[in-house]
């Protein structure tokens, strides 16, 4: 006999392979990567045990990342963050996949963002101090 709780469950795990169904179809499709990014975005992934949209995920732990002055810096660290979440997050290898679609930086190099992050910064320290630290 199944209890609410299976059942809510259950019920969690279907629409949860709904959506994995509309992403797959997306991905056969040739879908842009910004199309890709929205239908991943609404993929449930099974965090904390219970199904949670993937985009919310990305917001969840992309609003715990310092804020910078410097675009590129942030971008850094946002990308730095959500791929060590979905490596230690607790997300199945497909949930994780589904999670670094949503945020934009599955399949990104973090070696260059990491690079354009430091020369950003040290442009905007010589445009304000006129020199930049050595």
């Amino acid at each position: 006999m199944l209890t609410d709780y299976d059942r809510a469950w259950l019920d969690g795990l279907r629409q949860s392979f709904q959506s994995w169904s509309q992403l797959a179809l997306a991905q056969r499709r040739g879908t842009p990567e910004s199309e890709l990014r929205a239908v991943a975005g609404e993929v449930l992934v099974y965090h904390s045990q219970m199904f949670v949209r993937a985009q919310q995920l990305v917001e969840a732990v992309e609003r715990d990342v310092p804020p910078s002055q410097v675009n590129e810096v942030y971008r850094y660290r946002c990308a730095c963050a959500v791929h060590q979440f979905a490596a230690t997050g607790g997300l199945s290898a497909n949930d994780a996949r589904a999670f670094l679609i949503a945020s934009g930086h599955h399949g990104c190099d973090l070696e260059a963002m990491r690079d354009e992050a430091a020369a950003a910064m040290e442009y905007t320290l010589e445009a304000i101090n006129g020199f930049a630290d050595k």
